[in-house]
């Protein structure tokens, strides 16, 4: 009855939990797309006055995946799966999220890395048919209010001051047949993972990549994905050049699907 009633009287309204370490980290994550209009805080942090800045920063290379799931009818709003960070969680506590991690050496690609990560997360085997690269998200750890994403660290734990932060986001379409094979590893760093309408992802807090592509997600990406999953019963499983068009696909971003000299993880199907 209260979430009614306040979706009546403030229908673009969002939870704000109080009980971490710092609340005030969460705007990063709740502003990062506002205004409309108005160069963003990623794009803000990229003049040319703090070049020299980015290259001596350190890299940090992550990778994120948004699981969605078929409808029954095409009435009912499409769901995808999400998590939230617990409250002790070292980078953004209390924050809505997908599934994903660091990039390890021995990952080699982001592919390997989000299917490695997936499966340590909630137990989930992707099938490598199904899972597309969608994009990449760079931005900085700290924006020009000078928020800083990292909340509770270790005292003996040191950072520098700025991370150039590059996330390859990744989409993934789970069938029915799949949905009991989520399970809930990791009840110490997330909460379990939970099936969430775009209504109900409007009203929570997410880590910036989300937070950032969301109406992109659902707009663009999910339609596109369906699209040729419906019409050819396959899907195009990496977009980099669809995001820059004019750069060969570097080895990271490389999947078994880019050509047939290919031979990263996963073999191609038969069907495909």
């Amino acid at each position: 009855m209260y979430e009614e009633i306040i979706g009546i009287v403030y229908p673009k309204y969002i939870e704000i939990p109080t009980n971490i370490l710092n609340p005030e980290n969460m705007f990063r994550s709740l502003f990062i797309h506002e205004p409309k209009g108005l160069n963003r805080p990623e794009e803000l942090t990229f003049l040319k006055e703090i070049q020299t800045d980015i290259k001596k920063s350190t890299k940090r290379q992550y990778t994120i995946i948004t699981i969605f799931r078929e409808r029954e009818l095409v009435t009912q709003p499409i769901q995808t799966l999400a998590a939230k960070w617990s409250k002790n969680a070292k980078i953004y506590p209390e924050q809505y999220t997908g599934f994903g991690g660091h990039l390890e050496e021995y990952d080699k690609t982001y592919w390997n890395c989000i299917i490695r990560e997936t499966q340590e997360e909630i137990g989930f085997q992707l099938k490598p048919e199904r899972l597309q690269f969608i994009r990449t998200h760079d931005y900085l750890s700290k924006n020009r209010s000078g928020t800083d994403p990292i909340t509770n660290t270790d005292k003996n734990e040191s950072f520098e001051p700025i991370y150039y932060i590059e996330i390859a986001m990744y989409l993934y379409l789970a069938l029915p047949h799949e949905w009991d094979n989520i399970k809930h590893k990791e009840p110490e760093n997330m909460s379990k993972p939970q099936w969430m309408t775009r209504n109900q992802m409007n009203h929570q807090i997410w880590t910036p990549s989300i937070q950032y592509y969301k109406d992109q997600i659902f707009d663009e990406y999910i339609p596109q994905y369906l699209e040729e999953w419906t019409n050819y019963g396959k899907i195009t499983n990496n977009l980099f050049q669809q995001q820059f068009p004019d750069k060969e696909i570097p080895n990271e971003y490389k999947t078994p699907y880019d050509g047939d000299k290919q031979e990263i993880m996963a073999e191609k199907p038969n069907h495909l």
